[in-house]
């Protein structure tokens, strides 16, 4: 019992639990993508997002069993677990760049319905590029290489493997 009430305490449990519900939710709001009859399964729309789900669902649950072990070590050894954020000891900049990621998908998920796959993962990209990339590296480059991601992906995806993307109002 008392295993059980650690855990409860514990931050990381309640990451796994949301980590468990983003899963659920993922894989139910995929079951409301349309179904193309005779066409393979993995071309289907809702194929990759359960997968990502499904893949989410057992990553969690190993997560949730090394808490648990974690915590039975702890009771063992009779020591007690002082928590810190996982970013406690990250950098100022670090913490920017999560940010600015985390907001990037956002920004990503809006443009996406509005102008279509191709133009919002090639402003996500540039952006993320722009941020990581070594400073001194000219930014025509960096368009350049965004660039030519995007056509790839695009062109693997869509043309070849027949996976069908987000269409907007530019691309």
């Amino acid at each position: 019992m008392a295993i059980l009430k650690k855990l409860t305490k514990s931050k990381d449990f309640y990451a796994s639990i949301c980590l468990y519900i983003l899963s659920i939710y993922i894989y139910l709001e995929s079951n409301t993508f349309p179904v193309i009859p005779r066409v393979p399964r993995a071309q289907n729309p809702d194929f990759y997002p359960k997968l990502i789900a499904g893949t989410l669902f057992v990553l969690s649950t190993v997560y949730l069993v090394q808490i648990v072990l974690k915590i039975m070590r702890a009771a063992k050894t009779g020591e007690e677990t002082e928590e810190k954020a996982f970013w406690a000891n990250s950098t100022r900049q670090t913490k920017l760049y999560l940010l600015i990621g985390l907001l990037m998908v956002g920004v990503y998920l809006i443009l996406l319905g509005w102008v279509g796959f191709a133009t919002a993962i090639f402003v996500f990209f540039l952006v993320i590029a722009r941020m990581l990339g070594p400073k001194d590296k000219k930014f025509t480059k960096t368009i350049a290489a965004t660039l030519i991601i995007t056509v790839i992906l695009y062109l693997v995806f869509d043309l070849l493997v027949g996976i069908r993307f987000p269409k907007g109002i530019l691309f």
